[in-house]
């Protein structure tokens, strides 16, 4: 056997332990106290399989697994590491008779195993009592407690737990005595699951009614903007032409599929003016058209910034200010183009003034 301390101070100076984050030592025949509190930075320990008696891990609060059955510990003092510990095993150890209130202070234990294989080793844990202790685990998944002499409290168990390991041990454990807390413990997950799902449903109701809130209120919004843009502009009926013919008065103000007239009601006291203006009404248009999608892309930024629209994955909130900033930019460059086109359509038509009257 090697003093277990010896074996350390050996094989890790001390100016390199602030690197390891795993030690592991299953198996080295160690024996005595082990102090570890000068690795600050370990997050998993394994000295399974040898004659620890007291391990020193007060100062780690990283420390996330902690595996050490099958030594002669007594007693352990979780210090820094109670809130970081995640897994426990101390399985086949020499703790004395003592309930489980040791474990209650672990608030984030996922994984804790304090029972005993008597049939394999000569020495055992003592642990007893309810498993009440054990209530405020909630993130407890898997529980080993075999050979141990713990004998009621299943209706405290936590509803995270999965798997409960029990091997019967002094106290016969799943006998007609305990099944109302079996009982108890099952109704208890089922009531939990059923509770969940309500909640799950509930949330999905509140999207679905604010997805039909955001859509109305975006419709309208759509609808007042093709409104005021459109009423900042010229519209021009396109007549149709037939060729070789001069649109009837019929015809006039009818839409065609066809390149056309353009007519336009001049102001009183003019008569009717026709004049071929096509190329540059569809750019008119265009430009209309563009910078709808660009009022409704912002619109979109905006509530994606304020709250109210679940932001893309990937997109951050100095992203979405980046993105506002050219859309209200690329809007005054579409409206300085609208501007120029009208004013090429107002320069391009011909009016005469009505004779004679």
């Amino acid at each position: 056997m090697v003093k277990a301390q010896e074996y350390i101070n050996k094989n890790y100076p001390k100016e390199s332990r602030n690197g390891h984050d795993t030690l592991n030592l299953k198996s080295k025949s160690l024996e005595g106290e082990l102090d570890l509190s000068t690795f600050v930075n370990l997050k998993t320990i394994n000295v399974y399989d040898n004659k620890i008696t007291n391990i020193n891990i007060s100062k780690l609060d990283k420390l996330e697994n902690l595996t050490v059955p099958s030594n002669e510990l007594t007693k352990l003092d979780f210090g820094k590491a109670t809130k970081s510990l995640k897994i426990l095993n101390i399985a086949d150890n020499k703790f004395p008779s003592q309930d489980l209130s040791i474990f209650s202070v672990l608030e984030n234990i996922e994984n804790l195993s304090f029972g005993n294989y008597r049939q394999i080793h000569s020495t055992y844990n003592k642990f007893h009592g309810s498993l009440k202790p054990l209530e405020n685990l909630k993130k407890l998944k898997y529980l080993y407690i075999s050979d141990t002499e713990v004998d009621s409290g299943l209706e405290y168990l936590p509803i995270s737990l999965g798997s409960l390991n029990y091997v019967e041990g002094k106290v016969k454990f799943f006998n007609k005595v305990n099944f109302p807390g079996i009982y108890s413990m099952m109704i208890k997950q089922d009531a939990f699951l059923f509770q969940e799902i309500n909640k799950k449903d509930e949330e999905i109701a509140q999207l679905r009614k604010q997805l039909a809130s955001v859509a109305v209120v975006a419709k309208v919004e759509v609808e007042k903007l093709r409104e005021e843009i459109y009423g900042k502009v010229r519209h021009f009926d396109i007549v149709k032409k037939p060729s070789g013919k001069k649109p009837s008065g019929s015809e006039i103000g009818k839409p065609s599929d066809f390149s056309g007239v353009v007519r336009i009601s001049p102001p009183r006291g003019y008569g009717p003016v026709r004049k071929t203006q096509t190329e540059d009404q569809l750019s008119q248009e265009s430009l209309i058209t563009t910078l709808i999608e660009k009022e409704e892309a912002e619109q979109i930024v905006k509530e994606k910034l304020e709250g109210n629209r679940p932001k893309e994955s990937g997109e951050t909130e100095a992203g979405l200010k980046s993105q506002l900033e050219q859309l209200t930019q690329e809007k005054k460059q579409i409206m300085q183009e609208l501007v120029k086109v009208e004013t090429e359509l107002q320069a391009q038509v011909e009016v005469s003034p009505k004779t004679g009257e």
